[in-house]
């Protein structure tokens, strides 16, 4: 999405110059376990898959709640759960499921 810099959209680059990303398939279990590694020691966990993946997955906030109380764990979604219980998929290019490390 322009404008560009590079091979790279300009807003990814500068919201997230010198993270580091990994990408994990949360449809298999050794993905999901990764995640919730990580979750036990991150400080923010934001999401915005369709509406009851994130339980699927056995990454919904209660999972969570005991592992790591002080996570703030955040559901951007595409259209919220006023469409019922089978909304159509929603996407936004700003949000993305992502996690933050403390750092030190």
């Amino acid at each position: 999405m322009s404008p560009m810099v590079g091979d790279c959209s300009a807003r990814p680059l500068a919201l997230n110059r010198g993270s580091v990303s990994s990408r994990l398939i949360c449809v298999h279990p050794p993905a999901r376990a990764a995640v919730r590694d990580l979750l036990a020691v991150a400080d923010v966990f934001v999401h915005n898959w369709a509406l009851g993946k994130a339980a699927t997955f056995g990454l919904d906030s209660g999972d969570f709640a005991g592992a790591n109380p002080g996570l703030v764990y955040a559901y951007a979604s595409g259209w919220g759960e006023a469409r019922g219980s089978e909304p159509s998929p929603g996407t936004d290019f700003m949000a993305s499921v992502g996690l933050v490390l403390r750092l030190g």
